[in-house]
C-alpha cells in the first residue's frame, strides 16, 4: 500500500503526503467492508471487495476528492 500512497505526490503540488491520508482510507474501505457493522470484516467479504476494487484507484480517488476540497476551501477563504 506504501508505495502507492507515496507516488504522484508530484502531480499534486505537495499539498498533501497521501501517506498522511492512510487513516482516512482505512476507515473508508472498512466501513464499505463492514456490511453488518460488527466491526469484523470476513475473508470471504475482502475477497469479493478486492475482486471488485482496485487499491491503486481507491487511493488515487481520495486523493484527488481531497485536493479538490482544499482547493475549494482556498477559494472561499
Amino acid at each position: 500500500m506504501r508505495k502507492h500512497l507515496v507516488r504522484g505526490r508530484e502531480t499534486q503540488e505537495y499539498t498533501m503526503r497521501r501517506q498522511d491520508m492512510v487513516k482516512q482510507i482505512v476507515v473508508s474501505v472498512i466501513k464499505d467492508l463492514d456490511l453488518d457493522g460488527d466491526g469484523v470484516v470476513s475473508l470471504d467479504d475482502f475477497l469479493e471487495w478486492s475482486r471488485v476494487h482496485n487499491l491503486e484507484t481507491l487511493v488515487d480517488d481520495h486523493a484527488a476528492a481531497q485536493l479538490d476540497q482544499m482547493k475549494k476551501d482556498e477559494r472561499e477563504c
